[in-house]
């Protein structure tokens, strides 16, 4: 496979830029609009929502590009050792950590309220990554069919056609302030970048002039959505202006496309391909995982840090006591199966 070093730090930067952005996010919630905890929380989080559509681009990536082994039915249970025993695991236990936040809240909790999380594909609010793409496998086959049958620049035109469409509805959507929807289609609009991650990383290399332009439209999509969060706060209010942070929104879709174009022509001689490869074994582990340590730092450090630091630090602990939980579940023949 084409450079599969590039893939592991691609996880590994990502997974980092999830921690980053729930991090975030908080400050951006929870200060008043245009204070330095405002602003410091909106820089932080807006130079980090590439994250999660990289993720689904490096999926596309790999699975895309591998040659058929067997039959669809062992494609499939494949699969579904990888993402449905983490996905029933983990809901489970975050429906239980739920209602026990709650509990220690004086708030009530019911069994219905756990059902309609569950219906609603969001029993926690970093689960909905698995319920996304658990579909999109689930076509993955039928899309390297046609992946195989048709020539590149068609499947550009249709990674283009599909992200103008999902782009279009996202919009619509902010603006009619319509749910998520059913979560079984969810897939339909991350599937134009499931497409481009495969394109992408099998382009020849890039000459130093295109990696100069995806640089500087990295740079401007993120000036960008800091800038139109907080023009369109300050009008609308912060619920409007949080479009921008839309993994389809219009900034976030060339900040995606940038990143991981740049990150899969990335020189890494520096690290050792074992070592990547095992730490980027964990990235779903810490995904999993870091939302439990999120809390306790967010109440740990709260206040005790200069707000230019304060998001770093609370990241990088939040990071590493996800991955030392991720590798210690790991090393654990059975429980290694739920991360």
């Amino acid at each position: 496979m084409k450079n599969q070093k590039n893939i592991d730090l691609i996880r590994i930067i990502s997974i980092f830029a999830v921690v980053i952005l729930h991090v975030a996010a908080f400050d951006v919630t929870q200060s008043d609009l245009g204070t330095t905890e405002w602003w410091t929380g909106n820089i932080y989080d807006a130079a980090s929502r590439w994250c999660v559509p990289v993720f689904v681009m490096v999926s596309g990536a790999l699975l895309l590009q591998q040659e058929d082994k067997g039959t669809l039915s062992a494609f499939y249970q494949r699969r579904l050792k990888r993402i449905a025993i983490p996905l029933l695991v983990w809901t489970i236990a975050f429906l239980v950590y739920g209602d026990l936040k709650l509990t220690l809240g004086d708030k009530a909790f019911s069994f219905n309220e756990n059902l309609k999380l569950i219906a609603s594909g969001i029993p926690y609010f970093h689960l909905w990554f698995l319920y996304m793409i658990a579909p999109l496998y689930l076509f993955t086959p039928f899309i390297k069919r046609l992946i195989s049958a048709c020539p590149r620049n068609e499947l550009w035109l249709l990674a283009a056609i599909t992200f103008l469409i999902a782009a279009l509805s996202e919009i619509i959507d902010n603006y009619q302030g319509n749910g998520p929807g059913f979560f079984g289609a969810w897939f339909l609009m991350y599937l134009p970048y499931f497409l481009s991650g495969y394109l992408i990383y099998t382009e020849s290399s890039f000459h130093s002039q295109e990696k100069l332009l995806w640089a500087t439209i990295l740079g401007m999509s993120v000036t960008a959505t800091v800038a139109a969060v907080y023009i369109v706060a300050v009008r609308h209010g912060l619920d409007t202006g949080l479009y921008f942070y839309s993994y389809l929104s219009i900034t976030v879709i060339p900040m995606s496309f940038s990143i991981f174009a740049l990150l899969a022509r990335a020189k890494n001689d520096f690290v050792h391909e074992k070592e990547l490869r095992n730490f980027s074994n964990l990235t779903l582990g810490i995904y999993l995982i870091h939302p439990v340590f999120l809390d306790l730092f967010q109440s740990l450090l709260k206040g005790l840090l200069p707000p230019a630091f304060n998001i770093p630090v609370k990241a990088i602990l939040v990071f590493l006591a996800s991955a030392l939980v991720a590798l210690a579940l790991s090393r654990i023949p059975y429980l290694r199966r739920i991360i």
